[in-house]
């Protein structure tokens, strides 16, 4: 009797234990690789096209690490943006080798954005089972924009075709300035042997700007030509190497210039 009791006290205790391993249950010893951004983790604002760089501390879990790769909004980053310990990189992800299979500790660096505004950035840890853990950067491109002094009239009253100066002082912002477009009504002006900058013709409108002007300029003027007779809005929009802009509008008439006549008297 005794016997049979203390062996139905085993069946019930083996059914309790493996009532108890579902599929929650956590094998002992079982990990995943850690990753931080080390001293570096936080966001961080920058100019356009800037280098950002990162502290990646990482470990192994139960299986060796071996790539990081990151993102930006959720899309690889292209390689010549980045470079690990200094170097750069061949392929995103970056494949580790050595000593970073088991602990990592070093510099990614990063371009940011070239462009304005926030991005996320997403390094990730990732091992050789294919187990992926991530830390998050968001990186903000800030810039100054240009600006200009148009130097002249507004109306201005010019003759039919008769080249009239617009006079501009434009001093840059965090960008170079690369280029000036000149619209006609809103609508680009496509006649190119309409428009000179500086005495010297466009040659394609927006015209790209040589070195010598894209640190800013003092008193370079646009010339614009008119062959019809009408009133027009002129706009002139000064782009720098980040995308961001400044820009004039100016009223213009344009009419049939007048002809002065003489008339001598003989006495």
């Amino acid at each position: 009797m005794i016997q049979k009791f203390s062996n139905l006290l085993f069946i019930v205790a083996f059914a309790a234990i493996l009532s108890s391993c579902g599929s929650d249950t956590i094998i002992p010893g079982a990990s995943d690789p850690k990753i931080s951004l080390g001293t570096t983790s936080g966001d961080v604002t920058v100019k356009p096209c800037e280098v950002v760089t990162i502290n990646v501390v990482a470990s192994k879990g139960d299986a060796d690490l071996n790539a990081i790769e990151v993102t930006e909004d959720g899309v690889k980053v292209d390689i010549d943006r980045i470079t690990w310990k200094g170097t750069p990189v061949g392929a995103n992800p970056i494949l580790l080798v050595g000593a970073d299979k088991t602990n990592v500790a070093a510099d990614l660096t990063v371009k940011a954005n070239c462009s304005v505004g926030a991005k996320t950035v997403t390094v990730s840890i990732i091992d050789v089972s294919n187990v992926k853990v991530s830390a998050t950067k968001k990186v903000t491109s800030e810039a100054v924009s240009p600006s200009n002094k148009y130097n002249g009239p507004d109306p201005v009253v010019a003759s039919v075709g008769i080249s009239n100066l617009f006079n501009f002082d434009v001093t840059k912002g965090s960008g170079k300035i690369i280029s000036v477009e000149v619209q006609e009504n809103s609508i680009k002006i496509t006649d190119l042997t309409r428009l000179t900058f500086d005495g010297k013709a466009f040659t394609t409108n927006p015209e790209s700007l040589t070195a010598s002007y894209q640190d800013g300029f003092v008193g370079k003027s646009i010339g614009v030509k008119n062959a019809v007779a009408g009133n027009y809005k002129y706009k002139f929009i000064f782009t720098d190497e980040f995308g961001l802009k400044t820009e004039k509008e100016i009223n213009v008439s344009v009419g049939t210039p007048t002809t002065r006549r003489i008339t001598t008297y003989s006495y």
